[in-house]
C-alpha cells in the first residue's frame, strides 16, 4: 500500500500536466490522509521534535502574519503553504514508515521515472513521433536535460535521493541495477547542484569509512564501479546520449555565470533578511512567488537557492533552524559510527540534498520535499536527551 500511494504522490505532477490543469496536484492531501491511516502506530516522541514543530507552526504563522500587514500576494501564500510547509509532515511519517517500506518504493519509483524520461528524452528514434506527447512535459526543460514528471531539477533531486539510498542499501544485482538506473537520470538531467550533492556524498562517505577505520575495497563495490563503467559505454555508444551536451554544462569558466547569479541570490536574501527580520512569509521571494509577486514586489526574488529563500520566509528563525539542522548533522558525523542504516540513509540523503540546495530551490517540490523531511527524521531518529543533554547513540 505504501509502495502505491507514494508512487501516486510523485506522479501527481504528471497528471496534472496530461489534463491541463493544477487541480489534481491536490490529490496529494488525500493520500496523505490514507498513508497516515494505512501506517498508524504508536509514536515515542523525541525532544528534537520541538525543534521541527515550532519550526513548521512558525512558518504558518508568520505566513498569516504576511497576508494581514506585509505587501504580499495571498495566493502565493497559500501556494508556498501547500508547496513548502504540508510536505513537512514527511518529517513526522518517517516515525510510522520504515526506512526498508521507503526504499521499496523509491525503487519502483527510480525505475518508473527514468524510464519515463527516456522515453520522452528528445534524443530518442522515437521522438519525433512523440513531440506533442513529450512537449507536455518538456515545456519550458533547457535543451537536452532529462526530466520526468515536474522538470529537470525535480527530477534531479529525485534522482539523487534515489541514487544515494541505492548507494547504501543495495542487496542484489536487481538493486545494482536500479543504482545505475538512478544514475543514468541523475547525470543526464544536467543539474550541476544534483552532480554536486551526489560527488559530496560519495567523498564523505570515504571520509566516514577512514574515520571509523573501514576502509576497504569489497567485491560488491568493483563489480558496481564495472556494471557502471559498461552500461555508461552502452549508453554512449548508441548515441541516444550526447556527452556533448554535459560538457555543455560546464561552459562559460565551469558555470562562472550560474556562480554569478547564485551570488546575486545570496545577497538578495540576507538583504530580505535585515529588512524583514521575522519573514515575509512563505511563497514570497522563490520559485512561487512569480506566479504573485515578482514584479513591483519589495523583496528580492531567490529563486534559484533555498537557503536565500528560507531565511527570507522564515527570518531569523528559519536561519537558526538551519543551523540547528547543520550543526546536529556535523555532530552526527563525527560522532555516531554509522552502524544504524536508517540514521546513515537519513544523513546522505540530506547531505546530498543541502548540497542542491546551495543553487536550486528543492523544498518547493512537494513530493521531493516531503522526502526531504522524511529523510531529516530518519537522520534523527537515534538521538536521545538522557538528562537533558543530547546523545547521538
Amino acid at each position: 500500500m505504501n509502495i502505491f500511494l507514494l508512487l501516486a504522490y510523485s506522479l501527481l505532477p504528471g497528471l496534472a500536466k496530461i489534463i491541463g490543469n493544477q487541480n489534481p496536484m491536490l490529490l496529494n492531501i488525500p493520500l496523505l490522509f490514507v498513508l497516515f491511516y494505512t501506517n498508524q502506530k504508536k509514536i515515542n516522541w523525541r525532544p528534537v521534535d520541538k525543534y521541527v514543530l515550532t519550526f513548521i507552526l512558525y512558518s504558518i504563522f508568520i505566513s498569516i502574519v504576511a497576508i494581514m500587514f506585509l505587501p504580499s500576494a495571498p495566493i502565493t501564500v497559500f501556494m508556498g503553504i501547500y508547496m513548502f510547509v504540508i510536505p513537512m509532515t514527511g518529517y513526522f511519517f518517517s516515525y510510522l514508515i520504515d526506512l526498508e517500506e521507503v526504499l521499496k518504493s523509491l525503487k519502483l519509483i527510480a525505475v518508473i521515472h527514468v524510464f519515463f524520461a527516456i522515453f520522452i528524452y528528445p534524443l530518442t528514434p522515437w521522438y519525433p513521433y512523440i513531440a506533442g506527447f513529450s512537449e507536455l512535459f518538456r515545456s519550458g526543460v533547457f535543451g537536452e536535460r532529462m526530466t520526468s514528471m515536474s522538470g529537470s531539477l525535480g527530477f534531479a533531486s529525485l534522482t539523487l535521493i534515489c541514487f544515494t539510498c541505492l548507494f547504501f542499501n543495495s542487496k542484489s544485482v536487481k538493486d545494482i541495477l536500479i543504482l545505475i538506473i538512478s544514475a543514468v537520470g541523475l547525470v543526464f538531467a544536467q543539474q550541476r547542484g544534483a552532480w554536486l550533492g551526489a560527488i559530496i556524498v560519495l567523498v564523505v562517505n570515504v571520509l566516514e569509512k577512514i574515520k571509523t577505520g573501514r576502509l576497504k575495497i569489497k567485491e560488491s563495490t568493483i563489480s558496481r564501479g564495472f556494471l557502471l563503467v559498461v552500461f555508461a559505454g552502452i549508453l554512449i555508444g548508441s548515441g541516444v546520449f550526447k556527452i556533448e551536451s554535459l560538457m555543455d554544462r560546464y561552459q562559460d569558466q565551469f558555470g562562472e555565470q550560474a556562480m554569478v547569479e547564485r551570488g546575486d541570490q545570496w545577497e538578495g536574501g540576507f538583504d530580505n533578511l535585515v529588512k524583514y527580520p521575522l519573514g515575509t512569509g512563505v511563497g514570497q521571494v522563490g520559485q512561487i512567488s512569480r506566479i504573485g509577486t515578482w514584479f513591483g514586489s519589495p523583496y528580492r526574488p531567490c529563486p534559484d537557492g533555498d537557503y536565500p529563500h528560507i531565511i527570507s520566509e522564515t527570518g531569523v528563525l528559519g536561519m537558526l533552524f538551519l543551523f540547528f539542522l547543520f550543526g546536529t548533522a556535523g555532530l552526527i558525523f563525527f560522532y555516531s559510527k554509522f552502524e544504524n542504516k536508517t540514521v546513515k540513509t537519513g544523513f546522505f540523503v540530506f547531505l546530498g540534498l543541502c548540497m542542491q540546495m546551495i543553487g536550486s530551490n528543492v523544498t518547493e517540490f512537494y513530493f521531493v520535499n516531503f522526502l526531504y523531511w522524511m529523510f531529516i527524521g530518519y537522520m534523527l531518529s537515534d538521538i536521545q536527551y538522557p538528562n537533558g543533554k543530547m546523545v547521538i547513540k
